[in-house]
């Protein structure tokens, strides 16, 4: 198991178009491909002001405190340049499986996430086109699906 931690950035959007909306990281490591893994998200980030510093205003009851989160999320996730739509910037985009809704319409950027690396599923590949892409994202998560069934 390898684990990757970074702070989350607003991605192009494209996983979202396609039905697999992601939680992404700037990336620029040795791996590359698509991978079964977990992720967990952080607080927001502590700021200061003249009167006070704030934490994570959720007082305790957020998604970063839940304990779900601290066990980790699945996740179908991609490490590495997107050729499909000539992106040659690296990038690690992860799509939570299960209880996506606790993420969605939510402002992770700038929150660290960590990321649990734990079996390559595939190399990542060209399409043709979007179309291509989604039927191999559809298979992508099955297996990942699969490996966590055959791990429990």
């Amino acid at each position: 198991m390898k684990i990757i931690e970074g702070q989350v950035v607003k991605g192009l959007g494209v996983g979202k178009t396609l039905g697999f909306p992601t939680i992404n990281v700037l990336y620029d490591g040795e791996l590359s491909g698509v991978f079964a893994g977990k992720v967990s998200i952080g607080e927001k980030p502590k700021i200061v002001t003249a009167a006070k510093p704030i934490a994570c205003e959720c007082g305790g009851g957020c998604l970063c405190s839940s304990e779900q989160n601290k066990k980790g999320f699945i996740a179908a996730i991609h490490i590495g340049k997107r050729p499909t739509i000539s992106e040659d910037e690296p990038i690690l985009e992860a799509h939570v499986l299960d209880d996506f809704e606790k993420f969605a319409d939510k402002d992770l950027s700038g929150r660290l996430m960590k990321v649990e690396i734990f079996e390559k599923i595939r190399d990542t590949q060209k399409f043709k086109n979007l179309d291509e892409l989604k039927k191999q994202i559809e298979k992508d998560v099955i297996d990942v699906k699969d490996f966590f069934k055959k791990t429990a």
